[in-house]
């Protein structure tokens, strides 16, 4: 990634490090509190979360600042994680595509017929 998804400041001071927020991950799992309904044969609980990390760099943002074990040096997110039930937000016509799509490659990956192709052989 060249660009965080979201640049937050963490410090004020312009001669000091740069620091931002970014989204650490896109997880889709059947873990909501809400059953989607409206779609046929779709009536999961599916949820998005999409949790927060911050990171903190060197001024001219060319490397994460690392501990001495070059762990990274960990910086508490001010932007929150969002998480949000599908049935929340299936009022968006993109989010019912969404959900269609989900369920199907879903059980097409669980059936065995959809599956990677092989990796690519060098000429």
């Amino acid at each position: 990634m060249s660009e965080p998804d979201i640049i937050l400041p963490l410090t004020s001071d312009p001669a000091g490090p740069k620091a931002w927020c970014w989204i650490a991950a896109v997880e889709i799992t059947r873990q909501g509190t809400k059953s989607v309904s409206g779609i046929p044969q779709l009536e999961d609980t599916w949820r998005i979360n999409l949790p927060m990390r911050a990171s903190l760099a060197l001024q001219d943002g060319s490397d994460v600042v690392r501990q001495a074990d070059g762990r990274e040096v960990d910086v508490p997110s001010p932007a929150k994680s969002v998480c949000v039930d599908l049935a929340d937000i299936l009022h968006d016509p993109q989010v019912q595509q969404l959900a269609a799509t989900l369920r199907d490659v879903t059980l097409r990956l669980a059936s065995g017929s959809l599956k990677p192709l092989p990796p690519a052989t060098p000429e």
